[in-house]
């Protein structure tokens, strides 16, 4: 199996100058178990996030001025600033390769397979003073070929973009856009 994840982008700044205020930057991230994506709050179940993607995320919210997370809703309040983080994973989307990777590992990879294996959608949403500024969302997929030819070559995984790396990219893509709109 090779896989890869995308969009990564290389050629990220970890500068970003935002408004100087006193008040922290608060940040709340929550996972959604949504299948369907229905964007009613009510059909949504905040659950916390995995290790990989909190510490992922944490990594590059501390590089930030004036950072506090939070993970516990009851916390949330009303603060200066807020950005709220949702990780969902898009059930239908992850699904183009239609069926061929499940033939593929139940035919111990004899059947090849290629095609997006997963999608990963990540929105961050800003409030000022409590009010809904901008949502911004980005998604990330993860590409790959399962064949059993290829095993001699699942080293190449060694060189190809991480997820966490995906994820990261979603991050430095929001702080540019908010930066660039004046919503941070």
């Amino acid at each position: 199996m090779i896989t890869t994840y995308h969009p990564v982008v290389d050629d990220v700044t970890d500068e970003y100058p935002l408004k100087t205020t006193q008040q922290p930057l608060l940040v709340h991230i929550k996972r959604s178990l949504d299948k369907e994506h229905v964007t009613q709050p009510s059909s949504e179940l905040d659950v916390s996030p995995s290790a990989w993607e909190y510490d992922v995320l944490q990594r590059n919210l501390e590089k930030l001025p004036l950072y506090t997370p939070i993970i516990d809703n009851g916390l949330l309040g009303s603060p200066e600033r807020l950005v709220k983080i949702t990780l969902r994973y898009d059930y239908a989307g992850s699904y183009g390769h239609q069926g061929w990777c499940e033939v593929s590992w139940m035919t111990g990879g004899i059947i090849p397979c290629y095609g997006t294996l997963s999608v990963h959608d990540v929105e961050y949403t800003v409030y000022i003073k409590g009010t809904f500024k901008k949502r911004y969302t980005y998604q990330y997929k993860q590409i790959g070929a399962y064949w059993i030819l290829l095993l001699p070559f699942v080293w190449l995984n060694a060189f190809t973009d991480s997820r966490e790396d995906a994820l990261a990219t979603t991050f430095h893509q929001f702080l540019a856009q908010s930066h660039a709109d004046g919503v941070l």
